[in-house]
């Protein structure tokens, strides 16, 4: 029986319709790898997971993966700090310039960074954000303290205690490793392009460090101070990408999908939405960052939140790094002759089960393909 061209390729496309209809709304949890150690359940608290040997594991790796990350970060800020000195040409306007000269103590700077026609001093870049907000660069402490301080306290002490306190073990998993990643990212990113800080130009070194920590980063050996939190703390162009925005709206997004999985009125969620941006506010106003800093944080911190085949691997790599039991939801309902075929075609595969190939082995258990199958039918003619 001959079959006609046009019919086979509005077949073809029926059929890739069919599977992406499966992919986005179908997805059946209880044939994915480690399901049973998520913590997604409604009965699944702290007292859970302390209870489980398999979720303790993965977590205690988790968390040893996110303080790697935070120490690695340390460094490549320390090291960003180190090439300003000693690699950044001095008439580049990234250089730190005249930064701790003997003589100049801070009302001086002042007054010189007032003067707009004084070009001996290098200043911060033009930005939007700057001339649309208040200039606060003294950066009083209860703006500080209650926005920016208290956003660094809620992504990374906040987010993650609330995420094991209902016994959620994948969302703290991919939660801490979502923010080491970011940083280790950043610290890269930083170090590609370095911009002058965006606090007063290179008055910023002399306000944020000790006459005695310049000295030591211009004179001292690297390896003496690479491990200080001077980077992390104080330092002056670490600019491109916010990473207080962006771990603080990942942060945050946790926190709301956990208020919105226990039934907490969007009224109330809304709250996070509003501190998130008056957070913003305050980040330009202190002029910590410029406007394109906070900008791609708050695009690239979503982007990694929504990446569920990110999210999948990295809590199928943590589960098999601690070997954990695969396929367990399988092996306990192997009652189901489908299920047993299932589970005898791929009993040793490395490598994840992805959501993907649950949804297809679910539909088709559940006999709703049908239309993939008349589909295919007609190909085979």
């Amino acid at each position: 029986m001959a079959v006609n061209p046009l019919d086979e390729v509005m077949a073809i496309g029926e059929l890739e319709k069919a599977k992406r209809q499966h992919r986005s709304f179908h997805r059946n949890r209880q044939l994915e790898d480690y399901n049973d150690h998520t913590g997604k359940a409604a009965t699944c608290s702290l007292k859970t997971l302390i209870t489980s040997k398999e979720q303790l594991k993965v977590v205690l790796l988790a968390s040893v993966f996110y303080f790697l990350c935070l120490l690695a970060y340390t460094c490549l800020a320390n090291l960003l700090i180190y090439v300003d000195f000693h690699n950044i040409p001095k008439n580049s306007p990234s250089s730190p310039g005249q930064a701790g000269l003997p003589g100049i103590n801070e009302s001086s700077q002042l007054l010189l960074y007032k003067e707009e026609d004084n070009f001996r001093f290098r200043h911060e870049l033009y930005d939007l954000g700057f001339n649309m907000t208040i200039d606060r660069s003294d950066r009083p402490w209860w703006l500080k303290a209650v926005f920016v301080d208290s956003s660094v306290m809620i992504a990374q002490f906040v987010a993650p205690a609330l995420l094991l306190s209902y016994g959620h073990t994948q969302s703290y998993v991919c939660y801490v490793t979502l923010i080491g990643l970011q940083g280790l990212l950043k610290g890269v990113a930083q170090l590609v392009t370095i911009l002058p800080p965006a606090n007063r130009g290179e008055f910023c070194w002399s306000f944020n460090f000790s006459p005695e920590s310049l000295d030591t980063i211009k004179h001292g050996s690297f390896s003496s101070w690479f491990y200080k939190p001077w980077g992390t703390a104080n330092g002056c162009n670490d600019m491109l990408w916010s990473g207080h925005t962006s771990q603080t709206c990942i942060g945050l997004l946790f926190v709301n999908n956990t208020l919105r999985n226990h039934n907490v009125p969007l009224l109330i969620r809304g709250l996070v939405l509003l501190y998130f941006i008056l957070y913003v506010l305050s980040v330009l106003m202190c002029r910590m960052h410029y406007s394109v800093d906070v900008l791609l944080a708050s695009i690239i911190a979503p982007l990694l939140y929504t990446h569920t085949q990110l999210r999948f691997s990295i809590w199928w790599y943590m589960n098999w790094a601690v070997r954990n039991p695969r396929k367990a939801a399988l092996k306990a309902s192997s009652s189901s002759s489908e299920t047993q075929s299932l589970t005898a075609k791929e009993p040793d595969e490395e490598g994840p089960r992805t959501f993907n190939e649950g949804i297809v082995a679910s539909e088709a258990r559940e006999g709703k393909c049908h239309r993939a199958s008349e589909i295919m039918r007609i190909l085979s003619c």
